[in-house]
């Protein structure tokens, strides 16, 4: 590598200068901002050609792991405004913006999950049976955290079944454990909370530096909090089944 020349500085005196004041930022994301857990997310060695092998353990076949969760604040703030009506599905649901200290590198596909912040989300779900106890359940997208109401389709011409919790039906993370009143592959319908849960699609500003002055007035160049745009996931992508045995956490600390 050839050797750079050293340009010049420019004549700096009388010049205004601006400070970025580290904890001043620490301080206003640690008091307003959002309690929230980054898993960093690595692709699957698993993955050949382009393609992952669906019976990995690791990740599930979708060809990506995460690693272990550490949990802070963040500032989220929404940017869709403008396209809240367009090109909606479920799998375009919405999109933020998110900031955490310089501290935290964010890269593409972490998995960000709001902790203190509940969504409401209603599905059709149908009726399983375990294999080896014959244990009735159903799978949710999300961990839940509380269900609002859950009914039983009955038929055409009567009207839906509520079931009961604790007394018809309990759960537990994302399954749903029935005690009794249904069936294996009968349809329900549950309206429950969960925690939201985001990926990393873009990093805004990953490098971005500044110069601070020391106590002895020296300049030493420090990073700036790390800034990335972050997509609402419509699935989770590292669900567990009943048993628990379908995913081998890769610890990363």
């Amino acid at each position: 590598m050839k050797k750079a020349m050293l340009a010049p500085p420019p004549n700096l005196q009388a010049s205004p200068r601006i400070e970025f004041f580290e904890g001043s930022f620490d301080a206003l994301v640690h008091h307003h901002g959002y309690s929230i857990t980054i898993e960093p997310a690595f692709p699957c060695p698993c993955k050949k050609r382009d393609q992952a092998q669906s019976i990995c353990l690791n990740c599930q076949g979708s060809g990506w792991t995460f690693g272990t969760p550490v949990q802070t604040k963040a500032i989220i703030q929404s940017i869709n405004r403008s396209t809240k009506y367009k090109d909606w599905s479920e799998q375009l649901i919405g999109m933020a913006n998110i900031t955490v200290e310089q501290r935290f590198q964010l890269s593409a596909m972490d998995k960000i999950t709001m902790i203190d912040s509940v969504t409401i989300s209603s599905q059709n779900l149908l009726v399983r049976e375990m294999t080896n106890d014959g244990k009735l359940f159903a799978v949710a997208t999300f961990p839940i955290k509380h269900i609002q109401f859950l009914f039983k389709f009955v038929s055409v011409n009567e009207p839906l079944q509520m079931m009961k919790l604790n007394e018809d039906f309990t759960f537990d993370g994302d399954k749903i454990i029935f005690n009794d009143g249904v069936k294996k592959d009968d349809s329900i319908t549950v309206r429950y909370g969960h925690n939201i849960q985001f990926a990393v699609v873009d990093i805004n500003h990953d490098i971005r530096n500044v110069y601070l002055l020391d106590d002895m007035g020296r300049e030493k160049q420090s990073n700036l909090p790390v800034s990335a745009v972050i997509q609402r996931l419509h699935c989770q992508m590292d669900g567990l089944n009943f048993a628990k045995n379908n995913l081998i956490y890769n610890e990363t600390v």
